[in-house]
């Protein structure tokens, strides 16, 4: 999947992604609220710049060396989510 379908997707008011392959994608100051990532590798991926991603759903996402900096995680849930080497915003 890549970006441009995940967007028309979401857009249509799916949220269920799960296990699909975002690597090296740029999502940067896109709202994904509500967006269900479960399994999802998002690896190398640009979420800066103000993604929104309040209550999504990231329980098992890679994150491995994303930036996440300026990334709304409001009641996002990270459980088992792979942050090695990730930017993330601090509390």
């Amino acid at each position: 999947m890549d970006v441009e379908e995940l967007l028309q997707r979401y857009a249509a008011r799916e949220r269920h992604f799960r296990g699909v392959n975002l690597i090296w994608v740029n999502l940067s100051g896109i709202n994904l609220s509500e967006i269900n990532l479960t399994n999802t590798d998002l690896s190398q991926s640009n979420l800066v710049g103000g993604i929104k991603l309040r209550r999504a759903n990231l329980r098992g996402v890679s994150l491995y060396q994303s930036g996440l900096l300026d990334a709304d995680l409001t009641e996002a849930d990270l459980r088992d989510t792979i942050l090695e080497n990730t930017n993330i915003p601090s509390c």
